[in-house]
This record gives C-alpha cells, structure tokens and sequence, in this order.
C-alpha cells in the first residue's frame, strides 16, 4: 500500500512538472513572437507610416522631456519603438541625444511640408550652456530659412526661456513667469562630519586648485577656489545674459535688472510677473496656452484626428536623409560623463566601451577621420590613461583625430585630448583642472570609540593595508609620491601636445579651471566652436570632398534595454520627488560623485568637481 502510494506522488509530480515545462516553453515562445511581431510592427511603423505621415504636418513641435545631452543612455532603436507605441515620454525619454535634436531640426528645414517650429518646453528640465548654445545656432539656421519658431510656455525656467529667446515670438500665460534668477556653484561639505563619525580622511593630491577633495577635508569652499568658482560662474552667467540681449534686442541691463530696479518695475505693473516679463521686452504676447493654440491652427491649420493645430512632435519626426546610400566616413565617439574602468548607466563612461569604438575606427578602412566628442569632468586616472593609450595607437596610423569639447572637458577628460591633432573647445566650455588627487578614508578611531580593535601580524606594512586600521606614515609618503609622479606625467603629455615648456604648463595647470576663452588664450584649446567646427576640421585634416558621420551607439539587446531601464526607474523614483524649484541636476551630480568615489578604493582620480545650478 506505501509502494502504490509513493508510485502515485511520483507519477502526480512527473505530470506536474511535464505540465509546468509545457507552460514555461508556451510562455517563452510567446514572448519570443511577441517580440518579433513589436520589432517588426515598430519599423514598418517608423520607416512607412511616419515617413509617409510627416507630409501632413506643418509644424514641428519640440516638446522635449527630461534632459539635453550629448549620449543618452539608451540611444537606440527601443526607446524609439516604447515611445512610438505607447507615446509615454515620461518613462522612456528621460534624455535627449543633443545630436539627434539638432540632425531633426535641420532636417525639418529642408522639408517644404514644416512651415514652422513650436517650442513647448514646459518638461524640459537642463542642459549644459554649451550645448544650449549650440541647439540655439541650428534653432537660428532654421530662422534663417524663413520659417517661424514660437515658443508657448505656461512659465520658463532660465533653460526653458534660454531656448525660448531664439523664437521669433514668444507667448506666455497670464499668470506665467520668466524665472531668471541667476547661477550658482554650492557643494555640501563633510569635514565635520566625518570627525564626529571619527572618520580619518587621508588625502592626496597634486595641484593646489583640486578642489574635488574640499568637501572632504574643509567646512566651507576655500578662498582660492572661491575667487576661481566666483570668476567662472559670473563669465558664464554674463555670457547667458548676452546671448538673450542679442536674440531678444533687448539691453542686457534691462534682461536682468539689479535687484532695486526689479522692485522698482514690479511696482509699476503691480507684482504681475507676466507684466514684468513683457515690459524688459522678455516676451512678446501674454495670453493663455489655449487661445495661444487657437492662433496655431489659423497658422498651421486644424488637425482633424487631434482637434488641435496640425503638428508633429520632435520624438514622431523621422525624415529621410540624402546621405543613407553614401558610405560613413568619419566616426564620432563621444564620452560622456565620469570616465571609469567599471559599467554602470549613472551618467559614466566606461573606458572599455570607449576603447573598442577607437579600435572599430581605427581598423575601419572607410574611417578616415575621428571626432573626439568629451562631456566629461574627469574620472579615474587608470581609466583615462587606458583610452589616452588607444588613442595613441590610432594617432600612428595617421588617422587625424579632432576633439570637441562640449560644456566640461576638464581633468581625465583633458588628458586623453593630448593625443589629438586638434582641439575645438566652446567659450562657456570648462577645462582644464590639470590635477591629480586620492582619497583614502578609515574607520579605526571609529570602531575603537565603541570598542571594536584590529590587530594581528604581517610580514610589511604593505600587505594588509585596510580601511579598519590607520595609515602608516610611509604609506602616505608612497601613494604622494604616485600622485606627484601622475601629476608631472600629466603635465609632461599636455606641454608635448601643446608645444609649451612644462613650467609653462605648470603655470597654469595645478588643478585650475578655465574657461574656453580663457583656455585658448592660455594654449589649452586650439580653436573656438562647436561640432560643426570639428566636422569642418575633419574634413580639412583628413582631404574628404563630403562628410558622413558614424555614431556608435549603446548595446542594443533587450536584456540590457530592461535593465537600464529599472536602473532609471529607480533613480527617478528619487529625482521625480525633488521639487522643481531645486536643481534635479545638482541632486544626480552628487548621486554620480559619491558613487564613484567611494565605489572603488585605492583608486586615482583626475576630476574636476564643479556644480552649476542652471535650472
């Protein structure tokens, strides 16, 4: 009687599991077509209706959502197939690619069906002023052509009105606001802290001006980094204002009054703010976002399907270019964020990845030129010497290799421009932070204030160095004296590419930060401009009678999609909750550092540890 039993438990679990093998293979499989019906319903989607569709619209909407930078995380074919069939911007658009942007942009100005461009930037959050400037040029081409550019707001931010001073008209609602308020540089500093936690922080560092370890080590900003910080910002903010006067023919006093004159002008309009705006000449119509649509569809006419004026949005926008059927010859490899040796989507540029995009153009025959695009405050010494060394090989096979600087090529992110053979840095660009640092924190007086020891033996004090015990004296003196030896090697690759003495770059290295003015006048950048200067210079360099650009992009398989995708989430979950009020970039700055700097240890770091609250 147990043998028929366990003969029956036996036979009921080989049915169950044949039962849940059956279920499992169905649901794969399903999935699999699924996947296989999406791609394929997402291209011909893409590549037939949209094409087809575009003729139909007559205004090109730029509603863009989250940020604007150079290399997006996922810049690939998913984002656009999530957003196509599910039209959810808020979940998969977080950020823009700077350069697809603009490539829609002047597009849509060759295309006879756009007789316009509308600016709803109201989800828009930041970018850096460099790139800002540099979508603002193509905004201005597209003028140029005789097409209208609108801006409609129910308030601008200093980014959104930023943009939004290159329209030819700008509209804002009754009780609306033109939040200009100026730029600010604050970081959080934890030297107080860290002694009541009784944390020793033992730091390192080559170059007076490296003020990425003050947070550590001081309560307040020092002096010097006060005066250099001071001077930065004000150049950069004059420079906003300037380019506002010149776009809005308004005097850059009246764009932004001092603080008596901006009393004085709220009480002549009576505290109204939409008022205020449009008496310093800011905008030109106050009137609510819906009769401002009313207007569009006399300009653009009626959409029937949509009941609104006739437009498409940025992200639908997919022309065709004249350039498909002619063959890629100059790739473009961008580095954006901190430069480090491991993987991970928090704003980080992996030197791996970068290193296999070199060598792809470098043994590519078509390649005959490689722009160099560096969004970067720096990173890992080890990481940046990596690509540096990649870069030296392609530079032997004669390829030239031109750099582009967008809004920070600063610390790391200058040391691999030493290879190139020529360097286009924009005037609100920051560079330079020619400096090298190390940070070592341990716990010993924190773990023996609740009684906690570490002892033992070793056969040198190099064997076990760790984090619970302190840092022998002569230790100390050897990682210094591997800070100083990066540092002078530092120096020694920049005055080589520069053709300078290194007192000379001494002089003006130590971790200083320069602007792109002043870095040119200083021999750091060869050239002020922006991408289209690099482009021009490739050609040049490299003897090409027309130009076709290879972007690398990201890994494209759906395993890696899914999980950027809930890495973002997560990091959203935290980012969406700060208000809008405060800068959501300056919160992911200090998520990004932190992360970096305490995620490996014993490490060297070229970085340049600057905020700018733009928003």
């Amino acid at each position: 009687m147990f043998v028929f039993f366990i003969q029956n438990v036996v036979y009921f679990f080989k049915k169950l599991l044949k039962f849940l093998s059956f279920i499992r293979i169905c649901i794969f499989n399903f999935l699999f077509i699924s996947v296989i019906l999406l791609v394929f319903m997402f291209f011909f989607h893409v590549n037939f209706f949209n094409m087809s569709a575009t003729s139909r619209f007559k205004a090109l909407r730029i509603n863009l959502v989250g940020n604007l930078i150079d290399k997006p995380i996922n810049d690939n074919n998913f984002n656009k197939f999530f957003h196509t069939f599910f039209k959810n911007n808020d979940i998969v658009l977080k950020e823009n690619s700077l350069f697809d942007i603009i490539n829609r942009i002047r597009l849509a100005k060759e295309d006879c069906s756009i007789s316009g461009i509308v600016l709803d930037l109201k989800d828009f959050l930041s970018s850096d002023l460099s790139s800002l400037i540099y979508l603002g040029k193509v905004l201005m081409e597209f003028r140029s052509s005789g097409k209208y550019i609108y801006a409609l707001g129910d308030n601008y931010t200093q980014t959104q009105y930023f943009l939004a001073s290159f329209s030819n008209k700008i509209y804002l609602s009754p009780e609306g606001v033109v939040d200009l308020h100026g730029f600010s540089n604050y970081n959080l500093y934890y030297k107080d802290f860290l002694n009541k936690l009784r944390v020793n922080t033992h730091v390192f560092r080559a170059g007076i001006y490296k003020s990425a370890v003050e947070p550590f080590i001081f309560n307040k900003m020092s002096t010097s980094s006060k005066k250099i910080y001071n001077n930065l910002t004000n150049n950069l903010w004059k420079n906003y204002l300037l380019t506002i006067s010149r776009n809005r023919h308004v005097n850059i006093h009246r764009v932004f009054p001092d603080i008596d004159n901006m009393l004085l002008k709220l009480k002549i309009v009576n505290g109204d703010y939409s008022k205020y705006a449009k008496y310093l000449g800011l905008i030109d119509i106050i009137k609510s976002r819906t009769l401002v649509e009313k207007d569009f569809e006399k300009i653009f006419g009626i959409n029937k399907e949509s009941k609104t004026y006739n437009f498409i949005d940025i992200y639908d926008y997919y022309p065709k270019s004249n350039k498909s059927s002619v063959s890629f010859n100059v790739a473009v490899i961008v580095i954006n964020g901190i430069i480090s040796d491991i993987k991970s989507p928090l704003g980080i540029s992996n030197s791996d990845l970068i290193i296999n995009q070199i060598r792809y153009a470098r043994l590519t025959n078509n390649i005959k030129a490689i722009i160099l695009r560096i969004n970067s405050p720096g990173g890992s010494v080890s990481a940046s010497e990596k690509i540096y060394n990649e870069l030296l090989t392609l530079k032997y096979t004669g390829k030239p290799l031109i750099v582009s600087m967008g809004g920070m090529a600063a610390s790391g992110g200058y040391w691999i421009t030493t290879t190139s053979n020529y360097i286009i840095g924009d005037c609100n660009t920051i560079t330079g932070s020619i400096g090298v640092f190390g940070i070592l924190n341990t716990l010993d007086r924190s773990l023996h204030s609740i009684g906690i020891n570490s002892d033992g033996v070793s056969t040198s004090v190099l064997s076990d160095i760790s984090i619970f015990r302190s840092l022998p004296v002569k230790v100390k003196q050897i990682i210094q004296l591997n800070i100083l030896h990066k540092y002078n090697n530092f120096i020694k690759l920049v005055s080589l590419s520069r053709n300078k003495t290194i007192c000379q770059i001494d002089k003006i290295a130590k971790g200083h930060i320069w602007l792109g003015k002043e870095a040119k006048s200083n021999g750091l950048i060869d050239e002020l401009g922006d991408f289209d200067s690099a482009v021009s210079k490739a050609i040049e360099l490299a003897n090409l009678k027309y130009v076709n650009l290879y972007w690398f992009n990201n890994s494209e398989n759906i395993l890696s999609f899914v999980i950027d995708q809930l890495k973002i989430f997560v990091n959203d979950i935290f980012l969406n909750k700060v208000n809008n009020s405060f800068s959501v970039q300056l919160v992911n700055n200090y998520i990004n550092n932190s992360y970096y700097f305490f995620n490996k240890k014993n490490t060297i770091y070229s970085f340049c540890f600057f905020n700018l609250c733009l928003i």
